[in-house]
C-alpha cells in the first residue's frame, strides 16, 4: 500500500506521461507548413518529365503518408527517378528509403557528403560497388533543416517531440539508371535535380 505522501508526486508523474499519449495517440496532433510535393513544377533543372507507374496507394504502403509524387525524366544520355515524399513517420523516410524508391537494386555502399556550395545540405551517397553502375542520392528535410544522420536526429528529438505535434520529414530521393563516366556523384544529373528539386520545395510559401 502506497504512503499518502507520495501521492502528489505519483500524479505529477501520472500526468506528465499522458501529455503524450494523449497529444499522439488521441489527438494526433501535428504541424503543418502548407508546403505540398504535387505542386513542384514538371521541368526540373532542364528535365522534362513524366509520371511514373506507381500505384496511389503505394506511398501510403510505404512511407505512411499520401503526400508524394514519382517522376521519370530522361535526358542527357541518362534515366532519372524523381522521388518527394512528405511523412510525420520519419523512420520511414530516412531508413534505407531505397529499397522503395529504387526497388530492384542492390545498393552496397553508403555514405553522406556535403554538396560543394551548399553547406547547410548533407547528401545521401548510396551506390553498388561498379562505379559506372546506378546511384541514388538523397536528402532529408525535418522543421526547416537537413538531417546529415538520422538516428543522431531521432535522439535528439525525442525528448521534444514527446510534448510537441510532429513535423513532416520530407524526403528528396534521385535515382541514376548508370553513372558510365564515373562521375563524382554529387557532379551527375541526379546531382543537379535534386538540387532544382530542393531549391522549388524551398521557395513555396510556408505559412
Amino acid at each position: 500500500m502506497m504512503s499518502p505522501r507520495y501521492a502528489p508526486i505519483v500524479c505529477v508523474l501520472i500526468a506528465l506521461a499522458l501529455v503524450p499519449t494523449v497529444l499522439h495517440s488521441y489527438v494526433g496532433a501535428v504541424t503543418r507548413d502548407g508546403r505540398v510535393v504535387h505542386t513542384l513544377a514538371p521541368t526540373l533543372a532542364g528535365f522534362a518529365s513524366e509520371k511514373s507507374a506507381k500505384q496511389d496507394d503505394w506511398a501510403e504502403l510505404n512511407f505512411a503518408t499520401s503526400d508524394w509524387m514519382q517522376r521519370r525524366y530522361i535526358g542527357r544520355s541518362t534515366e532519372l527517378m524523381l522521388t518527394v515524399v512528405r511523412s510525420y513517420d520519419a523512420k520511414r523516410l530516412y531508413h534505407h528509403p531505397e529499397n522503395a524508391a529504387a526497388y530492384g537494386n542492390s545498393f552496397s555502399k553508403s555514405e553522406w557528403r556535403v554538396a560543394a556550395g551548399r553547406p547547410q545540405l548533407p547528401v545521401h551517397v548510396a551506390r553498388t560497388t561498379d562505379a559506372s553502375g546506378p546511384i541514388a542520392l538523397y536528402a532529408l528535410h525535418y522543421d526547416d533543416r537537413f538531417i546529415d544522420n538520422p538516428i543522431t536526429f531521432q535522439i535528439q528529438t525525442a525528448a521534444q517531440l514527446l510534448f510537441k505535434p510532429r513535423a513532416p520529414m520530407t524526403l528528396f530521393f534521385v535515382y541514376q539508371r548508370s553513372n558510365a563516366t564515373g562521375t563524382d556523384p554529387l557532379e551527375t544529373p541526379a546531382a543537379a535535380l535534386l538540387y532544382d528539386t530542393i531549391q522549388q520545395f524551398a521557395n513555396q510559401p510556408a505559412h
